[in-house]
């Protein structure tokens, strides 16, 4: 499946992001619960500092669905600088079928969920969590040969 398009404010540079624009490296997307939960932030936070993603040759993008603003603070705050995407309307987070996905299950707000794309922006491994924080070798092991 190839992943829907989208078009969305990155909420650490107010650059616009795309998923056309995301093609050409593998990407994973993590859907949270964004302000409202400390420990997605940490969780983004960990992943952007541990460098594995990054040796795996993936780049990490989080979606929320705070408005840019109030997500740009939260980014400062605990020093995030990966694309934090600011979805609001919700849009996004409705295509990709993550609302209530995962986390806590509230209906109007994204999960606790990852989606790798491949460099074509096809879904390569999709996965919810009830665990609010996933540990970065528990997730690479998870998306085992996908990654």
């Amino acid at each position: 499946m190839t992943a829907p398009a989208f078009s969305l404010t990155d909420a650490t540079s107010g650059r616009q992001v795309t998923a056309a624009g995301l093609r050409g490296r593998k990407t994973l997307l993590f859907f949270s619960e964004g302000v409202s939960c400390q420990a997605c932030l940490v969780q983004a936070a960990d992943l952007e500092r541990s460098g594995a993603l990054k040796k795996a040759g993936i780049d990490l993008v989080s979606v929320s669905t705070d408005d840019a603003d109030t997500l740009g603070q939260a980014a400062a705050q605990y020093g995030i600088r990966s694309p934090m995407l600011a979805d609001p309307s919700t849009e996004m987070s409705s295509a990709y079928g993550m609302l209530g996905h995962g986390g806590m299950g509230h209906p109007q707000t994204d999960g606790h969920a990852f989606m790798l794309l491949d460099e074509a922006g096809k879904v390569r491994w999709h996965q919810a969590y009830q665990e609010m924080y996933v540990k970065t070798d528990k997730l690479l092991r998870d998306m085992g040969k996908a990654a």
